[in-house]
């Protein structure tokens, strides 16, 4: 989701950061943020101790969104 993997960050992160920080800067300035920011995939992940998966109650779901928002939410809540 949204094309730019954490191994890119790993990397390149002295050619990707400093450009990661201007759209991040412009989102705190403008309060918007891109709308690939806001997708969210969801992923269903089995239940610990059960043996059976039938049903909705067997599975736990799990929100994954792109960790860039993540990045912003931390950001915005610590100042």
């Amino acid at each position: 989701m949204g094309g730019i993997f954490l191994a890119l960050l790993q990397e390149g992160w002295r050619i990707v950061v400093p450009y990661l920080v201007k759209v991040c800067r412009a989102c705190l300035v403008t309060g918007c943020d891109p709308a690939i920011w806001g997708q969210v995939k969801v992923v269903f992940i089995p239940k610990p101790g059960s043996n059976f998966f039938s049903g909705p109650r067997d599975f736990r779901p799990v929100s994954l969104t792109l960790f860039l928002l993540k990045i912003m939410e931390r950001l915005v809540d610590r100042f």
